[in-house]
């Protein structure tokens, strides 16, 4: 299990391996940043699991290459 407890800042990728990925409210004051520029690719397979008091808006660009969401 991996907290996700700080902005993604620089490109970073998240693997099924190191998984699941918690993305949690009280580290992040409520948000999730990727920074402008930054890329985060998630691997098939991988879990990403959001707190009940966040949410997922995207405000640049979404790729889904394979996968489901």
């Amino acid at each position: 299990q991996t907290s996700v407890t700080a902005p993604i800042t620089s490109d970073t990728t998240w693997t099924a391996a190191q998984g699941p990925y918690v993305i949690g409210t009280m580290s992040l004051g409520g948000v999730f940043n990727i920074a402008s520029g930054a890329t985060l690719p998630i691997e098939p397979g991988t879990v990403v699991k959001i707190s009940s008091q966040q949410y997922l808006l995207v405000l640049v660009q979404w790729e889904l290459v394979s996968g489901t969401f």
